[in-house]
């Protein structure tokens, strides 16, 4: 990439109907040759298959070349490991298609996802999406299930699908479910060396769009693997998921003050996720500053919490029941100050 990470991409000469599929890999040689059958094998055939091997160390980067002589669809870029998110800003700076999709090495997607999706592409939406299935292959006790995935298409404006894509029901975070028209990604890059990179910058596009379709189907299959950096018990950068939520709220209150409740529920709701994650490690001593710090979060809003319409009952006794055990004596004071 030019210059350096936090150059603004150069487009490329767009061409009208070419959809971009960028797919960032690494180490995930038991699942890409599945990733990467089930594009070449869509319905839709007007496609760029952006492939970027982030510093892969098993046989993935192998298996990339292979298929780069089969299809010349396909093109292959091998950088060094920094991360989803350069490799992804990378896909983005060659792509050359008038839209752009994802999907992760590890997945696998429809045959007529893309085709099903562009359909819907009206002349007026900015951003299509579908429902996903997550797979547990490995697991045989679990069964697969679809999530975000509505009853029948669904077409929203732009505060609409802002505020849906806070109730997080028909509408995910993840990048990989969606297509997008180029221009969305104008002035949007992923943020480097961060996780849980997907939220930034689909509230970005989403607040760039004029209009968001969900085509009521699911169409991506989302692999799950116990190993995979996204399911690690606990590491230090998930705080990014609060930061970046927290980003949001402050956002909202500017662009969308109608909304201050959504983005204040969808905040907590990631703080609480992020406690109840650092509970469930088999060591917690790590991590016990983050966990006090998160809870004090939840102690200075309680009385919002309380008060907010989009939290339910079960998640507001959830905090309150985080908040006692740990802040006890405040709690039960300021309990004490209100009932004088």
């Amino acid at each position: 990439m030019n210059k350096n990470e936090d150059d603004r991409i150069q487009r490329k000469e767009m061409k009208k109907g070419l959809l971009s599929i960028i797919i960032p890999v690494y180490n995930v040689e038991l699942y890409v040759k599945k990733c990467i059958d089930s594009v070449l094998s869509q319905t839709y055939s007007n496609l760029e298959i952006i492939i970027v091997d982030d510093g892969s160390t098993d046989r993935t980067k192998i298996i990339c070349d292979e298929y780069k002589k089969i299809d010349k669809r396909i093109s292959v870029y091998h950088i060094k490991n920094g991360g989803t998110s350069r490799a992804r800003n990378l896909g983005l700076y060659y792509a050359k298609g008038e839209f752009i999709g994802f999907v992760d090495g590890d997945d696998y997607i429809a045959a007529d996802m893309y085709e099903s999706m562009l359909k819907a592409m009206e002349e007026n939406v900015d951003i299509v999406t579908c429902g996903r299935i997550i797979c547990y292959p490995t697991i045989k006790h679990l069964s697969n299930y679809q999530v975000y995935s509505a009853p029948k298409k669904i077409k929203l404006n732009n505060e609409q699908a802002v505020e849906e894509l806070f109730r997080s029901k028909i509408f995910s975070f993840a990048v990989w479910d969606k297509i997008y028209r180029r221009k969305l990604f104008d002035n949007v890059l992923f943020p480097v060396g961060r996780a849980c990179e997907d939220v930034p910058v689909t509230y970005a596009l989403f607040t760039k769009s004029r209009t968001v379709i969900n085509i009521g189907k699911s169409k991506y299959y989302n692999y799950y693997r116990e190993n995979s950096t996204s399911r690690q018990e606990f590491y230090y950068r998930r705080i990014d998921w609060v930061i970046f939520a927290g980003k949001i709220c402050m956002d909202v209150k500017d662009r969308y003050p109608q909304l201050i409740l959504q983005s204040e529920a969808l905040f907590v709701d990631y703080v609480g996720r992020t406690i109840n994650n650092i509970n469930s490690c088999n060591n917690k001593e790590p991590y016990a500053q983050i966990e006090k710090r998160l809870i004090k979060v939840l102690f200075h809003m309680w009385l919002r919490i309380l008060k907010n319409p989009h939290i339910n009952y079960e998640r507001k006794c959830y905090y309150l029941s985080v908040i006692y055990n740990y802040e006890r004596e405040k709690f039960m004071g300021l309990i004490n100050f209100l009932k004088t």
